[in-house]
């Protein structure tokens, strides 16, 4: 029995050693891409240490874990601690929410989906309803309108063109896209907003969404601490957006933005 024992203990021991030489080998692959994605977050050490060794102990159950999808690598209450962390410094640049009641913005974090976009990817496209908000965390996009005019000048959806003019601006991290489904949330999304441009990939892009049927819990579980936005898509840039104070009263936002939904 002894020899039986010893046998299968040293085959354990075995399999153990080679796991933990292959955790260690696709995380020296990957070691690069995941300080870069720490550092690009502004993630601090003791958070940094608990990612790795939550990355670490899934490999561990899975070596075929995706390590570029580091949100998926994460215990539940560390996932909801780092979204939280990222996520309450994604939404506070954006003016529109800079000054929010923190207990809304920490609501919307944990409804906050990250999402990944390739190159060349049409997020939202002119003329389209859209439902959801799109956060920038890493990456750049444009968007941009198209519009074409006839003979008199006048914009035209038909007939003979002879000139057209494009209208285009550049989002990178730290700005959003989709404003105006804050502003529809406060009346219980009696209708989807349409996208007033296309808005592209231009390189790979990490990001947030928040979308309607998220917003459609937070609002009545936020009560009177959600204020009620005031989009105004006429003005030519965001950097006069406003956000309500406090949680006082269901204060207005005016918000000022660009109608390509330019933020930053």
């Amino acid at each position: 029995m002894d020899g039986v024992f010893n046998y299968m203990q040293q085959i354990y021991m075995e399999r153990a050693t080679t796991r933990a030489e292959e955790v260690r080998e696709k995380l020296r692959i990957k070691q690069n891409d995941i300080d870069n994605w720490i550092e690009n977050n502004g993630i601090e050490k003791d958070m940094k240490e608990e990612i790795m060794k939550n990355i670490n102990e899934k490999l561990e159950k899975d070596i075929s874990a995706d390590l570029d999808d580091i949100y998926s690598l994460l215990r539940p209450y560390t996932r909801k601690v780092v979204k939280r962390f990222v996520g309450m410094k994604t939404l506070r640049k954006v003016p529109m929410l800079s000054k929010v009641d923190g207990r809304v913005l920490k609501m919307m974090c944990d409804y906050l989906k990250p999402v990944k976009y390739q190159e060349d990817t049409m997020v939202f496209q002119m003329g389209v309803p859209f439902d959801r908000m799109v956060f920038i965390t890493d990456g750049s996009m444009w968007t941009y309108t198209d519009h074409q005019t006839s003979h008199s000048g006048k914009a035209t959806s038909g007939g003979l063109v002879t000139s057209s003019s494009m209208e285009a601006h550049f989002l990178e991290k730290g700005d959003a896209y989709g404003h105006m489904l804050l502003q529809l949330a406060s009346s219980s999304f009696k209708a989807l907003p349409i996208s007033v441009a296309n808005v592209k990939c231009q390189s790979k892009v990490e990001a947030f969404v928040l979308t309607a049927n998220d917003l459609r819990n937070i609002v009545p579980a936020c009560g009177d601490f959600w204020p009620a936005f005031d989009y105004n898509a006429s003005q030519d840039e965001a950097v006069d957006q406003k956000a309500p104070a406090g949680p006082r009263k269901r204060t207005v936002a005016t918000s000022n933005i660009h109608p390509t939904g330019y933020s930053g």
